[in-house]
């Protein structure tokens, strides 16, 4: 008999199962081999993220960076409250 609060997590006590992590393991290696020999270029919304990705195994220098293209001049974060009242009004139609 276990205790109430363990139930559910045996798995934790008896420790990590080696095969299923070799499994799991292996099976992620094939599908990033599988990308070594395919034409994929990875993109990122920051320079930071572009690093990233061309400092990996997998893409090689074949990241691109995309900036954000939303003009934050035009278009800014509002309010929770000044939302809420946009949306009040637009659902009275005033």
């Amino acid at each position: 008999m276990t205790c109430i609060h363990l139930q559910g997590f045996n798995h934790y006590l008896t420790g990590l199962d080696w095969n299923r992590y070799k499994r799991v393991i292996t099976r992620r290696k094939k599908k990033l081999k599988s990308l070594y020999h395919k034409n994929v270029i990875a993109t990122a919304p920051s320079k930071w993220l572009t690093k990233l990705a061309n400092e990996s195994e997998v893409f090689k220098n074949e990241a691109v960076c995309i900036p954000n293209c939303i003009d934050t001049s035009v278009f800014k974060s509002l309010k929770r409250e000044a939302i809420r009242f946009i949306e009040f009004c637009l659902l009275l139609r005033i």
